[in-house]
């Protein structure tokens, strides 16, 4: 008498379908820190902030509320370069 029990999203064993969703789960956080923690998203993260407090005080000399364009704009021209 077989007493396997299946899962109802295949015809794997559920201890087979529980092992693969595990293994792929493993990969996908691997792949989640690796994409966190790369130079490009590390480098984007700080020039967001920078522009951040460019706009807000290039907001502040300019009495009103500068918009997230026109200091993005700005400080790519002031201070904008690869490292």
């Amino acid at each position: 008498m077989n007493t396997n029990h299946y899962s109802a999203a295949s015809c794997l064993p559920d201890t087979v379908a529980e092992a693969a969703i595990k293994e792929l789960q493993l990969k996908m956080d691997a792949v989640e820190m690796w994409v966190k923690t790369s130079r490009l998203v590390l480098y984007s993260h700080a020039v967001k902030h920078e522009i951040e407090v460019h706009k807000w005080c290039e907001s502040e000399k300019a009495g009103h509320d500068i918009g997230w364009e026109q200091a993005a704009a700005s400080w790519h021209m002031h201070y904008g370069h690869l490292p």
